[in-house]
């Protein structure tokens, strides 16, 4: 993507609606580099005003030949989404693996046939604590 200033930009009339009913404004912008294109707008004001820095991409032609362009605000271009940090990472991290300690525990039982939810719980507590500390505790240590 390039970034460079809108030197000029105007409608060009002639909106149109799309598959989905959404109706577009086209717009010729005009930046400082030198480079003129069209671009889509669902308003009918342009999306960036004139001496707007803008991060555009020339996204192939028009039907009538005009540069088509994807534009975008230059800082959020190859920017990842942040997504919101989680209150307590370990505590969330710590209940994943309870989780899955519960199900390979119920599995276990499940292949033995045989043992209660009291069994289960009571290995899988047991599994848990294993991958939390890595000590294999004794029957005698539980």
């Amino acid at each position: 993507m390039n970034v460079s200033k809108v030197k000029n930009v105007q409608a060009k009339g002639g909106e149109w609606v799309t598959k989905r009913g959404d109706t577009m404004y086209p717009f010729e912008y005009e930046f400082e580099d030198g480079v003129v294109g069209e671009a889509n707008h669902k308003t009918q004001s342009p999306r960036f005003p004139v001496g707007s820095e803008v991060a555009y991409e020339i996204t192939g032609q028009t039907p009538v030949g005009d540069n088509r362009l994807s534009l975008n605000k230059p800082d959020a271009q190859n920017q990842p989404r942040q997504s919101k940090p989680m209150a307590n990472n370990q505590e969330v991290q710590d209940q994943i693996m309870r989780q899955t300690c519960v199900k390979a525990s119920a599995e276990y039982y499940a292949q033995k046939s045989n043992g209660g939810h009291i069994e289960v719980v009571t290995f899988a507590e047991y599994l848990y604590q294993y991958c939390k500390t890595g000590i294999i505790k004794t029957k005698g240590d539980v």
